[in-house]
């Protein structure tokens, strides 16, 4: 092989650049049916929240045949499945990251705490929601479990407190 073949060589493996893997995200809307853990759902509504830095959507979804409702969260490669829970909570504007709080008898750690405006309405909730909303929140951690604890106040409304936990996306599964 000559020196100019060679140099020809160098230079295509410098130069190579692998295929980029396209992965399918699916697509969640209103109306969107699929499994989670082997349960059907539906999705009932869609928001999406910026909070300055990024943005995540929240669907809420109804399970069959239980008919019980729940939230699924997914911010870029985070999914989490919550419910909302009748609990007193802190409003999330007096909560400071690193701290913690007692509910349900069990120590509660604050993870994060933040403000987001809603960007995005669609479909149906069991309560108004409005585009330019604020909302204050607070991620935090159940210590004891590891349990997600998401505490919101949306606009003037009531503080309001859900469950959860994150979930495996290969957990989910759209079907139409």
């Amino acid at each position: 092989m000559s020196i100019f073949n060679r140099l020809k060589n160098i230079l295509k493996q410098k130069t190579y650049k692998p295929k980029e893997i396209k992965t399918k995200t699916p697509i969640i809307g209103v109306g969107t049916m699929g499994r989670i853990g082997g349960l059907n759902f539906t999705v009932l509504g869609k928001i999406v929240y910026d909070w300055g830095g990024g943005s995540w959507t929240e669907y809420y979804i109804e399970i069959m045949p239980t008919n019980e409702f729940k939230w699924l969260a997914v911010e870029g490669t985070t999914y989490e499945l919550s419910e909302e829970v009748d609990e007193a909570a802190p409003d999330p504007k007096n909560l400071r990251e690193g701290s913690t709080f007692e509910m349900m008898g069990e120590k509660v750690y604050v993870e994060e705490v933040g403000r987001a405006t809603i960007t995005l309405v669609e479909g149906e909730f069991p309560f108004e929601m409005r585009v330019n909303t604020v909302v204050n929140y607070a991620d935090c951690e159940i210590e004891r479990t590891g349990k997600t604890v998401t505490v919101e106040k949306i606009g003037d409304g009531a503080v309001e407190v859900s469950i959860g936990e994150e979930i495996p996306k290969s957990s989910i599964e759209i079907l139409g």
